[in-house]
């Protein structure tokens, strides 16, 4: 994971003629990372989870650097550069094609993250279920608890 990492942040170093001639390396390592990326928010310790996810921010840190470095160089805003890279007129066949293999492969890796955490969750749900039918059972031997007043509450 750190080697692909590094290639990854290495690529923002580079001319604009090396970045053109490295694009599909950069996205190959780039889906490669989101997979162990993936397999280590499933699988992985606290301590790698957290590792993991520092190296993400950083990279995501960077990216919008990037980004702005981008949106001044040519003076168009987010949304503009956005939908520059959304239109495959901008790319060759082969730089689309790469580019939607890699977005198709990371919404996948992005799915099964979220499938793996809300089956995490769904794992703890008994627990909060018994602690909520308990919380039942007190109030209806108890004083049943205030309600909250509304945030826009205006007193009279």
């Amino acid at each position: 994971m750190a080697g692909e990492y590094e290639r990854i942040m290495e690529f923002f170093n580079l001319s604009p003629e090396e970045k053109e001639e490295r694009l599909q390396e950069v996205f190959e390592d780039s889906v490669e990372y989101f997979e162990r990326f993936k397999h280590i928010m499933i699988n992985g310790t606290p301590e790698e989870k957290k590792q993991a996810v520092e190296r993400v921010m950083s990279m995501k840190k960077r990216i919008e650097e990037e980004t702005k470095k981008i949106c001044e160089k040519t003076g168009m805003t987010e949304q503009q550069l956005a939908q520059f890279s959304n239109d495959p007129k901008n790319f060759s066949p082969g730089q689309w094609e790469a580019i939607e293999s890699a977005k198709k492969k990371l919404d996948k890796g992005v799915g099964d993250i979220k499938k793996a955490a809300s089956a995490g969750a769904g794992k703890s749900a008994p627990v909060e279920e018994e602690s909520q039918n308990a919380s039942e059972e007190e109030q209806e031997g108890k004083l049943k608890k205030k309600r909250k007043k509304p945030k826009n509450w205006i007193q009279s």
